[in-house]
C-alpha cells in the first residue's frame, strides 16, 4: 500500500533490452517499477543495507538455486567470493547446506569464514583448477576462468556457472551438449542472466529476517558522488556492496 517500505531490482523498463539486460537504473531519487518486481523491505535493516540486496542477492540466488540446482551436501566453489554477488553466494549456499569453498583475496579470508565458508583459497597462492579436489558446482562470479580449465575439477555431473555470457556458454555448448552426453560427458557450462523478481526477493527477505543471510556494505557515497563510488570499486578497494545514498 501507499507508504510501505519496499525494495526491488530495477529492470522493468519497457525500453529495448541491451545485450539481454533490461534497461533500468537506480541512480535517482525516484524510480518506477512494476508491482511484480517489488517486495516489502526486510525488518530491522536500514535503507542502505536494503539497497545492497536486490541485484547482487538475486544474481547469486538465481545462479545457485535456479541454474545450479544446489542441494544439501554438495561441494560449491565460489570464485570471486568477496564481491557483491559472491558475499551472498557464500551465504545462500550455506543456507542450502552445501559445503562452501570461497576463492578471494587473503585480506577477505576472515570475513568469508564469518559468513559461513567452510574453506578459503587465496587465489594469489593457489590455482583451484590445478588441484585434485572436485566440485559439484563452480560459480565463477569473477568470470575470469574458462570452462576448459574448470571442467577438470568438476564432478562427472558438475556445473560451471559464470556471470558473463559468451558465445561458448550461450550457443556453442548448448549445441554440442547432446552429442557430448551420448559419449558420457554430463558436465554443464552455463551462465546466469539475473532478472527482477518479487517472488525471489520474498525468499531472500525471509532469509534476512531469520538471520540466515545479511547484507555486507563496505562503503557508501552520496548520489552526486557516483563517479567516486565507481572509482572505489574499480580500484579493487571494496568487498561486499558499495551503496549510493540519497540525502
Amino acid at each position: 500500500s501507499v507508504g510501505d517500505d519496499v525494495f526491488c531490482m530495477l529492470g522493468t523498463s519497457p525500453e529495448k533490452k541491451c545485450q539481454q539486460f533490461e534497461q533500468g537504473g537506480g541512480y535517482a531519487e525516484y524510480a518506477v517499477a512494476g508491482s511484480d518486481a517489488l517486495c516489502h523491505m526486510p525488518s530491522k535493516i536500514s535503507y542502505t543495507e536494503a539497497a545492497a540486496v536486490p541485484l547482487a542477492a538475486l544474481t547469486a540466488y538465481q545462479a545457485l538455486i535456479t541454474q545450479g540446482n544446489v542441494i544439501p551436501g554438495q561441494r560449491i566453489l565460489i570464485n570471486g567470493a568477496s564481491g557483491g554477488v559472491g558475499i551472498y553466494a557464500v551465504q545462500i549456499a550455506k543456507v542450502f547446506q552445501a559445503e562452501v569453498i570461497a576463492v578471494a583475496s587473503q585480506k577477505n579470508a576472515q570475513l568469508l569464514k564469518s559468513l559461513g565458508a567452510d574453506k578459503f583459497i587465496d587465489y594469489a597462492e593457489y590455482d583451484f583448477t590445478k588441484g585434485k579436489e572436485l566440485y559439484d558446482v563452480v560459480y565463477d562470479v569473477a568470470s575470469n576462468r574458462k570452462f576448459c580449465e574448470v571442467q577438470r575439477v568438476l564432478t562427472p555431473t558438475g556445473r560451471y556457472i559464470t556471470n558473463i555470457a559468451s558465445f561458448n556458454s550461450a550457443i556453442a555448448f548448448p549445441l554440442v551438449s547432446p552429442i557430448l552426453q551420448v559419449w558420457g560427458f554430463s558436465k554443464v557450462y552455463t551462465h546466469v542472466w539475473v532478472h527482477s523478481s518479487g517472488k525471489d526477493l520474498r525468499v531472500l527477505k525471509e532469509l534476512i529476517e531469520y538471520g540466515k543471510i545479511k547484507p555486507v556494505v563496505s562503503a557508501t557515497f552520496p548520489l552526486k558522488g557516483a563517479k567516486f563510488a565507481h572509482d572505489f570499486v574499480e580500484g579493487r578497494h571494496s568487498y561486499g556492496k558499495v551503496v549510493l545514498t540519497v540525502e
